[in-house]
């Protein structure tokens, strides 16, 4: 009988895990826009240490009505080429999430995150090809989540502070065409007063093989909390082998 029960813990323990690892895996991405490593570029999104600003925003989609839990995304150093970022270049993020006001954000965001340089996790992704530039992905966990509404478009615009005096401007890296969606990536400067859309042209030679593809997008990705089937899952399987358990010990 021990033997049995031991059995059934032990195999409890082993699916649990199993269980676990697969929720981690269900707990969806609410939007992934992966860096375009092959083809892709970045495009300056900075503030100034004396004001001036040129803040890039892409939009997305609420399929769930689940909230953002954590934010990642991709940039580059300028011309830097090494695995570390280089030293005196940002001091932190300006992260906003913006409402949709046909076409582009509506101008006060909903949520605003300052964020250090030190708050923010920083790792090394390889060098992109077409501009021999170091990849850099970033994340960060939200202290509190982001509540949205299904069905409906926000825009995330992700600006670095720049170090006074640095000589390496921070970009953010675009994603594949693929991963188009919206009237794509729009840029705000000190000089326009407006979201202006940005387009590959503006970017890249004609020879580059999406010159002609129209509007950019960025690369970003958007966590939310695991599915609740993959939490009610767990619970079922506990409860069904503990039920088991019960049944032999009583006979």
């Amino acid at each position: 009988m021990r033997r049995f029960v031991l059995a059934i813990l032990l195999l409890f323990v082993a699916l649990s895990v199993c269980s676990l690892s697969n929720a981690q895996q269900i707990a969806p991405r609410k939007w992934s826009q992966l860096p375009d490593m092959e083809w892709g570029f970045d495009v300056y999104s900075t503030i100034m240490p004396y004001g001036y600003s040129s803040n890039v925003a892409d939009d997305w989609l609420c399929t769930n009505g689940l909230p953002i839990t954590d934010i990642h995304w991709w940039g580059s150093y300028g011309d830097w080429s090494m695995d570390a970022r280089p030293e005196n270049t940002i001091t932190g993020f300006q992260i906003d999430i913006f409402g949709y006001y046909a076409p582009y954000p509506f101008y006060i965001p909903h949520a605003r995150y300052n964020l250090t340089i030190e708050e923010v996790n920083e790792t090394y992704c390889g060098l992109q090809e077409y501009t021999g530039h170091s990849a850099f992905e970033y994340s960060i966990i939200l202290d509190e989540p982001f509540n949205q509404e299904e069905g409906s478009t926000y825009w995330l615009m992700i600006a670095a502070y720049l170090e006074d005096g640095t000589s390496y401007e921070w970009g953010w890296k675009t994603t594949d065409p693929d991963s188009r969606y919206g009237c794509g990536a729009v840029k705000y400067t000190g000089d326009s007063w407006e979201w202006i859309p940005i387009e590959y042209s503006d970017y890249v030679d004609p020879s580059h093989p999406y010159y002609d593809y129209g509007p950019v997008n960025m690369a970003f990705e958007l966590t939310t909390i695991p599915e609740p089937a993959a939490i009610i899952m767990l619970g079922s399987l506990a409860t069904g082998l503990f039920g088991i358990a019960g049944i032999k010990r009583k006979r």
